[in-house]
């Protein structure tokens, strides 16, 4: 059986060639998407750290069942009564809007390898947000954004030049004014592609007029955070 096998193989060398090409071939492209799978993993297993860093609450719309990012949003209306409750230290309006798509200079849409291209809001609390200015400043008004600044490094992006950003209310110019980064700065932002507005800007970009995904809140330090709880629950009208 053997020496059959083996005649076998030296009568036919260039399929067999082909066939153990092919093999390897897929397994190479197996061992890629593992890899890649494990890498979005790692990424996403980065951001969900990241994401709860320096924040003690958060207050988001009720939702009976499904993925927290497909709960309703907030009235934006609830944050001052949210910091006046006591044993608040901060609070703040947060978007995270999947789909926002800057487009660089050469006119290439800018893309990931399957991880999220969110439109966000900064927040005067850098350590709240984990959000970071990185260069430039922070965007104000409504003609102003900002974008990751993997992002500015990795496409034809300037600060101070004009782009389109494609949003959920359409295609817009905008002035790009900084570049930030998501996370620790010593981190490379997870693989996420941020575009990001001023809270007012954002709201009316990303389609969320008087709204928010979801408030954030940090507590004082020391407080008992299960009064403080309790305390953000009873202030909060039903639905939240």
């Amino acid at each position: 059986m053997l020496r059959l096998a083996l005649k076998s193989l030296l009568a036919h060398k260039i399929r067999f060639a082909l066939t153990a090409g092919t093999i390897v071939l897929g397994v190479t492209f197996v061992v890629a998407a593992f890899v890649t799978a494990d890498s979005l993993r790692s990424t996403f297993d980065e951001i969900g750290v990241d994401i709860n860093t320096g924040k003690d609450f958060t207050v988001r719309g009720e939702l009976g069942f499904g993925e927290i990012a497909n709960a309703p949003p907030v009235p934006d209306s609830l944050i001052d009564g949210i910091r006046a409750v006591e044993g608040v230290e901060a609070a703040e309006g947060r978007f995270f809007v999947d789909g926002v798509i800057p487009v660089d200079g050469t006119g290439e849409a800018v893309s990931t390898l399957g991880g999220p291209i969110a439109g966000v809001n900064w927040t005067e609390d850098e350590s709240l947000s984990q959000y970071f200015l990185i260069s430039g400043r922070w965007p104000q008004g409504s003609s102003e954004f900002a974008i990751g600044a993997g992002t500015f490094a990795d496409y034809d992006f300037e600060l101070g030049r004009d782009y389109q950003v494609v949003t959920p209310t359409g295609p817009r110019t905008f002035t790009l004014t900084g570049t930030m980064q998501f996370g620790f700065p010593e981190d490379a932002g997870a693989g996420v592609v941020f575009t990001v507005f001023d809270p007012a800007t954002a709201q009316e970009v990303l389609g969320y007029e008087g709204l928010f995904n979801e408030i954030d809140l940090r507590a004082v330090p020391g407080a008992d955070l299960d009064e403080v709880r309790n305390r953000i629950e009873a202030s909060l009208p039903a639905g939240t």
